[in-house]
């Protein structure tokens, strides 16, 4: 009797042990409320007041945090969402967080940055807790295991370059042996992740019918992003639909490539224009999924040369200068991406595309809680 009472004792010690451990491990931070910085688009308001995307490899409890915001204290999104949206057009907006205080005008409705809420334990919400995207994606034709495994490295690479965080990319099949691609994205909308999902990202820059260089690592070295002095919008100016704006960044070539470009240039005429510039007599063309995205002019000094680094522009176009300027960031930070992480080995069919409600993880938070109450 007495060696079965030691027996229980010491379970129930280290069951307390266990449950103390436990309690260590989640580090769970009551009464800690505040959001964090999720995420900062290139070029925005927020990017150009020095406010970066975090690593997204980071734990939620160490990114940085916003405390207040034009002095109004910021404990949920809805506070900040209200203090920025509050803050009139051209008007100074103060962002003060955990590691410094970020001042700059806001002479857009949107300031480029996402928040959420700052996690108050070392618990991961995933896709079923905090809501989000899954999309089934069909590649066209027959592919192989290995090119699998490449779209969902192609994928992941992409993806990560826009700083989507809480990201699963799996294989997955159907009874008739169909290979498919499961995307499942925590805490975003399928607006943010459609685009760029659901296209191939093929990108060829030509001259006539030859292809000068193609996006990803073989061709091209260095792809500028996130530096305002060789990327970034450069004008805006009123037009029919309202207006239209032009972005600009340069990257480097590979030396393979910059000798095709060499070899394809060295023939061609050279046109003068009316104001007496001298171009080459076919453009360089860039085309993204096989559509024609913009028509670049070949100054006469490249012709037969060499050339490693090179410009490449596109447009976007609003209703206003702030919704231009807006779209041509987005269709520049999309280009960007595809240059980085080459195109996909086939296009991707989407099958189907979910929003998944954050009401089964609130339910499920809520059931603990009530559990832990009743057994208390």
């Amino acid at each position: 009797m007495k060696i079965k009472k030691i027996f229980k004792s010491w379970r129930v010690i280290m069951l307390l042990l266990f449950l103390l451990l436990s309690f260590i491990a989640i580090n769970h931070q009551f009464g800690d409320k505040a959001v964090i910085i999720k995420s900062v688009e290139a070029n925005s308001l927020a990017f150009n007041a020095g406010i970066k995307s975090p690593d997204t490899k980071l734990q939620l409890t160490q990114k940085e945090k916003i405390f207040l915001v034009n002095n109004k204290e910021i404990k949920t999104i809805e506070d900040y969402l209200n203090a920025v949206e509050s803050t009139p057009l051209n008007s100074t907006i103060r962002i003060k967080t955990d590691k410094q205080e970020y001042i700059f005008l806001k002479s857009l409705n949107k300031i480029g940055m996402d928040v959420s809420e700052s996690a108050t334990s070392n618990l991961r919400k995933g896709l079923e807790l905090q809501g989000g995207t899954r999309v089934l994606l069909q590649p066209e034709g027959k592919v192989t295991d290995q090119e699998i495994k490449d779209i969902i490295d192609t994928m992941s690479n992409r993806l990560n370059i826009y700083g989507l965080s809480d990201l699963k990319i799996k294989p997955a099949k159907d009874l008739l042996g169909n290979k498919y691609v499961v995307v499942e994205i925590a805490g975003v909308t399928k607006e943010e992740v459609k685009d760029i999902i659901s296209s191939q990202g093929k990108f060829e820059a030509k001259i006539g019918e030859d292809t000068v260089f193609e996006g990803g690592k073989k061709d091209i070295t260095f792809v500028c992003r996130n530096d305002g002095t060789c990327s970034g919008i450069r004008n805006c100016s009123p037009s029919q639909e309202g207006y239209s704006c032009n972005f600009e960044f340069t990257i480097s070539l590979s030396s393979e490539a910059a000798k095709k470009h060499a070899e394809i240039t060295k023939d061609l005429d050279v046109n003068i224009t009316e104001s007496g510039s001298e171009y080459l007599s076919k453009p360089l063309e860039l085309y993204l999924d096989g559509t024609l995205v913009d028509t670049l002019q070949i100054s006469s000094d490249l012709k037969g040369q060499e050339a490693t680094r090179i410009s490449i522009s596109g447009p976007g176009v609003g209703i206003t200068e702030q919704d231009a300027i807006q779209d041509s960031v987005k269709n520049m930070n999309k280009l960007q991406t595809v240059l980085i992480t080459g195109s996909l080995p086939t296009k991707l069919n989407m099958v189907k595309l979910d929003t998944i409600s954050p009401l089964l993880g609130k339910e499920f938070t809520n059931n603990i809680n009530i559990y832990y109450i009743n057994n208390s």
